[in-house]
């Protein structure tokens, strides 16, 4: 008897159970290699020396998970003819310090040692009588200071990272700078404190340093308390936070009867609630000699710069590409007094609702005074609303020979005024500005303002009325100077709103 097997389904049914036995293995492979490695994958810390001596082998023999909190292991390598500037991360770029921390992120980091030639360590002093001490940590820079009797040079050899604020107390006179000509030194803040205070009595200049702090750190740059004196001649302040809880001066604030006088340098990539690069409080006082102000970051008024009830004078300089997200994306002054003067320039600056160059507003029964004299400029600016190069209200407002041109608003491209008197005489110019809506050049606002135009010109500007002039219940007096040139669909050069 011959027996026939049906291979045909035989073989199929083989053929499913394979398949299937296939997945299942592949599954269990899988979620085991998954299972490993939520328990196994562990990252590393490496140490290069990066020509430092061997003898200083530096290694971290621990396993760290994602999100573990690594602090870098207090040791410090050496190398000949070099002076050692901390370890730069593989992960972020940022240079750490002994005892500094971070978050383990996915995947191994390696801290590369950074080096500073002896040969490039110069301090020229041959102009200065002042002493000079060079100090390369936290304790030798308290040190100096506390030590010093007369004027004192403190040269930064390394980057340096405080646990505290320095002082500069009353009698103490002490300027900073970088034993290296090539590249500034850092002095780094402790986090949710200052980096510098000068306090009553006490002077400080900066020559060639970076004030700053750690990307995620919370700070101020410089605090100059009443009676403190702070110079800035090169270097920066820059990349400090405050938050809204702490006010305003992100970079610098002055406190009342406080003085800063900036000569040169940077102020630069600072945040705070207001005035983001630097707050002068009531009757402090900041004197604008050059520098530049530039891309910091006001969450209400001031980005650049806010003061109070003080005096600004800026005699040179540019205060640039600052932004605000209330009012006055370059400057916001309330109820003091600002002069601009020879080189001085506001440029480039925003805000999110009035006076994207500059903002001053007074007092019904104390108006501020706002005065551009000639070689100062206000140019390419922007408002959301209102005043792209200039807001004024309750303010003594005149440009003898000053600029005021490609500015941008939704009304008054260059200037809104509002319970204020403006005047323009020696040449000034309000140029091709633009409004969305009304006043490209001049937006004049309310029967209490007046408008004098003496000498000068209004032209080139851009508006859907009142391409130059827009005056809405004002007053407008022109006896001298020029309009024209202005583009508008109804009032091209002036329309009076009465």
């Amino acid at each position: 008897m011959t027996v026939k097997f049906k291979t045909g389904l035989v073989g199929s049914r083989r053929r499913s159970l394979l398949v299937v036995s296939l997945i299942v293995t592949f599954m269990l492979v899988l979620v085991s290699s998954l299972i490993v490695g939520m328990v196994f994958n562990s990252f590393s810390v490496t140490y290069a020396l990066n020509g430092g001596d061997s003898d200083d082998l530096i290694v971290d023999f621990n396993e760290y998970s994602v999100g573990d909190v690594v602090h870098v292991l207090e040791a410090e390598p050496t190398r000949v003819s070099y002076v050692f500037n901390g370890w730069v991360s593989s992960f972020d770029g940022e240079t750490y310090w002994f005892g500094d921390a971070f978050e383990m992120p996915s995947e191994s980091v390696t801290f590369t040692a950074d080096w500073i030639s002896d040969e490039e360590e110069t301090v020229d002093d041959e102009a200065s009588l002042k002493a000079v001490v060079k100090v390369g940590n936290e304790t030798s820079f308290r040190n100096a200071v506390d030590n010093a009797t007369e004027p004192l040079i403190i040269a930064l050899s390394r980057n340096i990272k405080l646990s505290a604020p320095i002082v500069i107390p009353a009698g103490k006179n002490i300027a900073l700078t970088s034993n290296n000509n090539v590249a500034f030194f850092k002095l780094i803040g402790a986090n949710s404190a200052s980096t510098l205070i000068v306090d009553a009595g006490g002077r400080l200049t900066l020559d060639g340093v970076i004030v700053s702090h750690k990307s995620g750190d919370v700070g101020r740059g410089v605090i100059v308390n009443s009676g403190g004196m702070l110079n800035m001649n090169s270097g920066e302040i820059s990349d400090n936070y405050v938050t809204a809880d702490d006010g305003g001066g992100g970079g610098v604030y002055v406190h009342s009867g406080g003085f800063f006088e900036l000569h040169g340098g940077v102020i630069a990539n600072n945040t705070s609630f207001a005035g983001g690069g630097v707050y002068v409080n009531s009757e402090g006082s900041f004197v604008m000699y050059n520098g530049v102000i530039d891309s910091n970051v006001a969450n209400g008024e001031g980005g650049g710069v806010y003061v109070f009830c003080s005096d600004f004078r800026m005699y040179g300089g540019d205060i640039s590409g600052n932004m605000a997200d209330g009012e006055g994306g370059g400057v916001y002054l309330s109820s003091g007094s600002f002069s601009l003067f020879g080189d001085a320039v506001i440029s480039g600056n925003t805000a999110k609702r009035s006076g994207g160059g500059v903002y001053v507003v007074g007092a019904s029964n104390s108006f501020s005074r706002f005065v551009i004299h000639a070689g100062g400029v206000i140019v390419n600016n922007t408002a959301h609303y209102h005043g792209g190069g200039v807001y004024v209200r309750a303010v003594s407002f005149s440009s003898s020979g000053g600029v005021i041109a490609n500015n941008t608003a939704w009304y008054g491209g260059g200037v809104y005024m509002s319970y204020s008197s403006f005047t323009i005489s020696n040449g000034g110019v309000v140029a091709n500005n633009k409004a969305s809506m009304d006043g490209g050049g001049v937006y004049v606002h309310h029967a209490n303002s007046v408008f004098n135009l003496r000498d000068g010109r209004i032209s080139g500007n851009t508006a859907s009325t009142g391409g130059g002039v827009y005056n809405f219940n004002g007053t407008f007096d022109k006896s001298g100077g020029k309009i024209f040139g202005n583009t508008a669909a109804i009032g091209s050069d002036v329309h009076q709103n009465q």
